[in-house]
């Protein structure tokens, strides 16, 4: 996670043992672009996709699944392979922007259908930013996001309610046969 793509050669340098890494972040700003682009290329390595443009963060959800397109043709044109591509559709704060985390799951279920085999992220704790009781907006937007084709999250693994609502909102999606995560999950105490 760098916005240096010296530290990110680096760092993949260190990657020697065999590890696919998970690459945070290349985007369509276009400096961004040229510069990480080829230490990605490089390697056979996972990348989050952020849907960030030299105009900033899109606006709407046509905006987000244009851009998510656009990245994608650019890191497949490089060699990466679309499942190695994470995706970001931007949650921002809910405090600065009211209609931003409905936007970003709406982008994310609009790319993972126009998308097929591309994967989806966020920042979970990006939605609560400025408002109190984070916890409670981060499950409840985490659950949300989940049903709206979330494959993956940047979150905090130590958050105990956080982790007993991915397991409980996996399971209600659909992503969770026999819901034998969530039973492993009350096993080991989690729930």
């Amino acid at each position: 996670d760098t916005a240096n793509p010296d530290a990110m050669r680096a760092g993949l340098d260190a990657c020697a043992d065999g590890s696919r890494p998970i690459c945070n972040s290349i985007s369509l700003e276009g400096a961004r672009l040229e510069s990480f682009l080829p230490v990605i290329a490089e390697r056979q390595v996972r990348v989050i996709a952020l849907l960030m443009t030299d105009a900033g963060v899109p606006k709407g959800v046509q905006e987000r699944l244009d851009a998510a397109g656009r990245l994608v043709a650019e890191l497949e044109g490089a060699g990466v392979a679309r499942e190695d591509i994470l995706i970001d559709a931007v949650v921002t704060p809910l405090s600065v922007d009211s209609e931003g985390p409905r936007v970003a799951m709406e982008a994310m279920r609009e790319i993972a259908t126009a998308l097929p085999g591309a994967h989806t992220i966020c920042g979970v704790s990006n939605v609560s930013y400025g408002l109190p009781q984070r916890a409670l907006l981060n499950r409840v937007f985490l659950s949300q996001a989940i049903a709206a084709g979330l494959d993956s999250a940047i979150l905090d693994p130590c958050d105990r309610a956080l982790m007993a609502a991915l397991h409980a909102a996996e399971a209600l999606a659909g992503r969770d046969e026999w819901c034998a995560g969530y039973l492993k999950a009350y096993r080991r105490g989690v729930l």
